[in-house]
């Protein structure tokens, strides 16, 4: 399992991306088959508790500007009741075995 706290800037393909310039908003990327991949979109409610809310095929998400408007919208309908989880690194969401591929390994 991989994910990214800083997106996919360079096309490594984490399975999480937390995107950019939302307050913890993140999707789960399903990149097979290669010409019909899906992106769930959700929050982390707790460590290894994702709630995926709204799914997009990759194709509607095109384009950095609608993929954030998209975001932004998730944000702002999610329940003021429901709190989620802020981390400083991958590890404070998803459990080993998992990998940040923009973060080096030692």
């Amino acid at each position: 399992m991989t994910g990214s706290m800083s997106g996919d800037p360079d096309g490594r393909k984490p399975d999480f991306e937390k995107l950019l310039n939302v307050n913890e908003v993140w999707v789960m990327c399903f990149r097979a088959p290669r010409d019909n991949q899906w992106r769930l979109m959700g929050r982390f409610v707790g460590q290894n508790s994702f709630v995926g809310l709204r799914l997009f095929s990759r194709a509607f998400l095109n384009g950095e500007e609608h993929y954030h408007k998209q975001a932004e919208s998730f944000a702002r309908d999610w329940p003021e009741t429901e709190s989620f989880l802020s981390g400083a690194s991958i590890k404070d969401y998803i459990s080993d075995p998992v990998g940040d591929p923009y973060v080096p390994r030692l």
